[in-house]
């Protein structure tokens, strides 16, 4: 990949060419080259990572990367050149933030028009470029893969005892990896969402959909069944993929190779027929903005990937995995909130005070009012009994914990109010727009 400064940004996005006279400018004349690091491949597929590391200048810039001899698949004709904005080194990111990006089983889609909120996203990246957009959960939904996928005649066993003792084999992994990779390839080759994601560089932390609706929300021996713990790692591995560009499992469960039922180290062991006409990159070490969680998940055999890093000079960000760890009885282990809270108390700490404003994200609402009445007022007929649970309302439900709220609330009220720092919480799956305030101390002067 090659890669190169065009242009500094004024602060209303407004180009301050770096081109004198049609030409790049002699100190900006270096195009620098990129080496790529393979990180999976198979028999019809590979996927790259290339790692960028530009310097910060006093002015927001604008970076063009390019691929030699890039074309399509489908030799449509392109430039093969995209750009994205960097801040400047005293300033703060500006943020777009996303979650729930698709549309639920059983959506009238005659009636959507497009992707018009993509289309908006890119209008006003135009105008004022974005630094970062952050997904909440959901980028992508694959709950489809039981209607009409490969879980369609297990989701169709009106027995619920077979269906719980259903194997997991090798053919039935083989296609929902299909699956999972062309439904990812589909949605993430959509216009406007694929031109904003080679735009606008991504942070994203997963949710059910991103896996199968309710995903780790129904009763524990359900979850347990093989055909959960299956599709659960096939998400997973294109999850890391697509979404964090890390290297995935070496393999994931399925129940011909019982190496892969339990976890080696913190992921699932190897199976030699997974492995046979593929690669797997070993990640030499682990990324930086990774907070990996000590255990396996109780329905995968990975641990939870939470995140943290600086988003500018002022701002950080904390990103909790609410997913792989989850439970109807709980989101995460106590041991990752303290793993999470020891490392923002070390980044805060190193930053001398620069950090002034921590981003909290995680796909469970933390202050919101109980509406159970209001669910059960909008909750829908039920269809059958082959659905895969008996209302989708029970796995939503679970979705509004308490337990979170009452921890990260006690956890962050000290930190910040001693310091002066300002924190903020995003929340996913909500599927509602809201907003709740805590008060602060009276007269405290916090930053914006």
């Amino acid at each position: 990949m090659k890669l190169r400064p065009t242009s500094a940004l004024s602060g209303n996005g407004s180009e301050r060419s770096t081109l004198v006279n049609g030409n790049v400018s002699q100190s900006d004349s270096q195009v620098t080259t990129v080496e790529g690091v393979k990180l999976f491949a198979d028999h019809n597929k590979a996927f790259w990572r290339f790692s960028v590391m530009v310097p910060l200048r006093a002015q927001q810039m604008r970076w063009e990367y390019f691929f030699p001899r890039f074309h399509y698949f489908n030799h449509k004709e392109s430039t093969g050149r995209w750009s994205f904005v960097v801040p400047g080194a005293n300033h703060s990111m500006r943020i777009m933030f996303h979650s729930c990006n698709g549309f639920s089983i059983g959506t009238d889609l005659d009636y959507w028009q497009g992707p018009l909120l993509w289309n908006e996203v890119l209008r006003l990246h135009e105008e004022r470029p974005f630094h970062v957009m952050i997904g909440g959960g959901d980028q992508i939904y694959n709950d489809s893969v039981r209607v009409d996928g490969p879980l369609k005649e297990w989701t169709d066993i009106s027995n619920p005892h077979k269906r719980r003792t259903h194997p997991f084999p090798e053919k039935m992994r083989n296609e929902c990896d299909s699956y999972y990779y062309e439904n990812y390839i589909k949605w993430y080759g959509m216009e406007s969402f694929a031109t904003a994601n080679s735009q606008i560089p991504q942070i994203n932390i997963w949710d059910d959909h991103d896996i199968i609706d309710g995903f780790g929300s129904y009763t524990d021996h359900f979850m347990k069944c093989a055909v959960f713990r299956g599709i659960g790692g096939v998400a997973f591995k294109y999850y890391l993929l697509f979404q964090h560009h890390v290297a995935p499992p070496v393999s994931t469960f399925t129940t011909d190779s019982p190496e892969t039922m339990s976890a080696v180290n913190g992921t699932s062991g190897p199976d030699p027929r997974q492995l046979e006409h593929a690669y797997v990159y070993k990640e030499v070490v682990e990324d930086p903005s990774f907070i990996t969680g000590k255990s396996p998940g109780p329905y995968l055999e990975e641990r939870s990937r939470n995140l943290y890093m600086r988003l500018g000079r002022r701002m950080a960000f904390a990103g909790v995995d609410a997913r792989t760890e989850r439970t109807r009885h709980q989101v995460n282990y106590q041991e990752t909130y303290d793993m999470i809270f020891s490392r923002l108390d070390q980044e805060i700490a190193a930053s001398n005070g620069d950090i002034k404003h921590l981003i909290l994200l995680l796909g469970v609402p933390i202050a919101y009012p109980r509406l159970a009445w209001l669910e059960n007022l909008i909750r829908p007929p039920r269809r059958s009994g082959r659905s895969l649970h008996r209302t989708s309302t029970q796995a939503r439900a679970s979705r509004a914990n308490p337990e979170p709220a009452a921890l990260i609330t006690k956890a962050l009220r000290p930190r910040h109010h001693s310091r002066r720092r300002r924190a903020s919480r995003r929340h996913g799956s909500l599927l509602l727009e809201a907003r709740a305030q805590y008060p602060c101390r009276p007269r405290l002067p916090l930053h914006a």
